[in-house]
């Protein structure tokens, strides 16, 4: 009888530890409803899932009823999404779903989230970007950036060495980011040839691609640079070294960036900024920092410890929390979407 007791034991304590536990995500797809498609504005939170162990997922939500949808791709497709969520580029009802270890992209129509084809034969994607039928896709290790239709039809590919990030098409170059040693190169490539035109920043501290414009912080000085300008301009100086996770605000009068766990807050019209600690709790493992421009407010991604659920905070203008959503594993990237 003590050896059966035993043996029930171990058994459940297995079980409880297995990876559908609450702590590590949602515990079954058969409890996830699907997205209501009628709805007309989404937040789309992909979550990376654990490196190897193929439980991607994307978090839906409802921004009208602020209902939110776990394993949104699995339940509408009936299929898993793959290792590592990475990015998501979006146009009109189509989004194109990058899957960095799993070499893929899967394309899917919008709201519904229902599948439509998936563009495979990629190394290690990340981010991408369109003009036209004309796609950018950068890869992680393979040392280029690959050219492509929107349907997945390769074209050529750019050399470009380095560990590639996020890429922007700016008139008849593209602007590619490089990781190093916790530190962003960005560079413009002629976008037929990859030949280099020039090096826009090296070594920043942190960047941020903005739709018509690049900001960065190096050596506590916050700098941009406009699509349209062919110099930089030096915005404001008094920044710390080692900050992360810079985002601009939509009057593009204040900064938000990560420092020492916290979010901070700078204005930067003034040749000399002051930043305060704007926001700042227990628990707070903070990937990303996202603005979104109509509603005036600031999304904090937490990743927790990378093994539990995460969360993204939603917060006021005030830094007053207004909401806040369970993930799944490692949330990563936000993309709202309005039809």
């Amino acid at each position: 009888m003590k050896r059966l007791s035993v043996y029930i034991i171990s058994v459940l304590l297995l079980w409880a530890c297995t990876p559908d536990d609450e702590n590590y995500g949602p515990r079954s797809t058969d409890a996830n409803l699907v997205p209501d498609s009628t709805v007309s504005a989404w937040l789309y939170i992909l979550n990376e899932g654990n490196f190897t162990w193929g439980n991607a997922s994307v978090t839906g939500v409802d921004l009208n009823s602020y209902k939110v949808y776990q394993e949104v791709y699995k339940t509408v497709n009936n299929l898993p999404l793959g290792d590592v969520a990475q990015s998501m580029f979006m146009r009109n009802d189509t989004g194109w779903v990058v899957v960095n270890h799993s070499g893929k992209i899967e394309v899917v129509e919008l709201p519904s989230f229902k599948r439509l084809y998936t563009i495979s034969g990629l190394n290690s994607p990340r981010y991408m970007d369109c003009a036209g039928d004309t796609c950018y896709v950068t890869e992680l290790y393979a040392n280029l950036v690959r050219v492509l239709t929107t349907r997945g039809e390769m074209l050529h590919s750019l050399p470009h060495n380095g560990l590639a990030g996020e890429i922007k098409i700016v008139s008849n170059t593209v602007w590619v980011s490089t990781s190093r040693d916790s530190t962003t190169t960005v560079s413009s490539l002629n976008r037929y040839t990859g030949e280099l035109v020039e090096t826009i920043v090296k070594d920043a501290e942190s960047v941020y691609f903005e739709e018509n414009a690049l900001y960065w912080v190096k050596n506590g000085r916050l700098s941009k640079r406009g699509h349209e300008q062919s110099n930089s301009e030096l915005l404001t100086t008094g920044l710390p070294h080692s900050l992360s996770h810079l985002t601009i605000d939509a009057s593009r009068e204040e900064i938000y960036y990560v420092f020492e766990g916290s979010v901070w807050l700078a204005d930067y019209t003034t040749p000399q900024t002051e930043s305060i600690s704007w926001y700042s709790e227990p628990d707070l493992n903070i990937y990303n920092l996202v603005f979104e421009e109509e509603e005036s407010a600031l999304y904090v991604v937490n990743v927790k410890d990378y093994t539990r659920r995460g969360e993204v905070i939603k917060l006021n203008k005030r830094g007053v929390e207004a909401g806040r959503i369970v993930t799944g594993i490692i949330p990563n990237h936000l993309t709202f979407f309005n039809k």
